[in-house]
C-alpha cells in the first residue's frame, strides 16, 4: 500500500467480515482468557517498506456494525461471525452511515505509531515503548484477544506486540520478544462505546499513513483492505 497524494485516504481499516478469528488456545487460556465466556484471537502484521520522519502508525481502530441474529461455528470464523454483525458487504445500504467510516482519519484507536515506538489509546496519553524511532526493514506482528461473556458479549480486547524484528534508527536491527514488552498488551479495552442496541462498536486492525512517501505491505494475501 502506497500513499499516493494528499487527497488519498490515509487510515486504512480491514472489514470484520474477511477477519479469520479461532479459539484462544489452551497453553494461553488462563493468562488471556475471562473466567466465564470465551476468548477469540486473530493475528495480523504489517511490514515497513517506506517511510518519511517514521509517521506510520498500526494497530486497531473501532469500527461501527449493525447487530444480526446468526448461529456460529465452533471452529474458525470471521470477526463479524463471532460478533454476530452485518458483513461491509450486508450493511453497506445507499444513504448510510457504514461508508463514512472508511474515509474518518480520527477513529478511536489502539495505535502504535513508529516515531519512538510511541503506543496511545484513543487521545490519551502517548507513551513511548522504545525511545528510538522504527526504520523501513521492520515488521510488526500483534495479536487481538476477544474476551466475550456467556451472553456473546464483548467483555474486553486486547492488543499484543508479538515477537517482532524491528530496525530502529539508532539502535539498529533487533528482535522484540515478549520480555521486552514487559508481559503487557499494548492496549486494552472495557467499556463499549456505542449505547444502541441494534449496533456494535468493534475494533480492527488499520494502518495510518501520513506522507506521500509511505509504503507498507500486508504479509497475508487473504486480507482486503478498505
Amino acid at each position: 500500500m502506497t500513499m499516493k497524494g494528499p487527497e488519498d485516504y490515509r487510515t486504512i481499516r480491514l472489514e470484520p467480515g474477511i477477519i479469520r478469528c479461532h479459539r484462544a488456545e489452551a497453553w494461553h487460556s488462563g493468562r488471556w482468557k475471562p473466567p466465564v465466556g470465551a476468548t477469540w484471537s486473530f493475528n495480523f502484521a504489517l511490514a515497513v517498506e517506506k517511510t518519511a520522519n517514521c509517521f506510520v502508525n498500526v494497530g486497531l481502530v473501532e469500527w461501527l456494525a449493525a447487530r444480526q441474529e446468526s448461529e456460529g461455528t465452533v471452529n474458525d470464523e470471521s470477526l463479524a461471525e463471532v460478533l454476530k454483525v452485518k458483513s461491509e458487504a450486508e450493511d453497506n445500504v445507499p444513504g448510510g452511515w457504514l461508508p463514512e467510516q472508511h474515509v474518518h482519519e480520527n477513529p478511536k484507536q489502539m495505535m502504535l505509531g513508529c516515531r519512538k515506538g510511541v503506543q496511545w489509546f484513543g487521545n490519551a496519553a502517548k507513551v513511548p515503548l522504545f525511545q528510538d524511532n522504527i526504520m523501513e526493514g521492520s515488521l510488526l506482528r500483534f495479536r487481538c484477544d476477544y474476551h466475550l461473556n456467556r451472553q456473546g458479549d464483548i467483555a474486553q480486547v486486547k492488543i499484543w506486540f508479538l515477537p517482532s524484528p524491528v530496525t530502529f534508527e539508532y539502535g539498529g536491527q533487533h528482535t522484540i520478544t515478549e520480555a521486552d514488552m514487559w508481559f503487557e498488551p499494548l492496549a486494552q479495552w472495557w467499556e463499549p462505546r456505542c449505547q444502541d442496541r441494534k449496533m456494535r462498536s468493534l475494533w480492527v486492525p488499520a494502518v495510518t499513513m501520513y506522507t506521500c512517501e509511505d509504503v507498507v505491505t500486508v504479509p497475508d494475501a487473504l486480507v482486503r483492505w478498505l
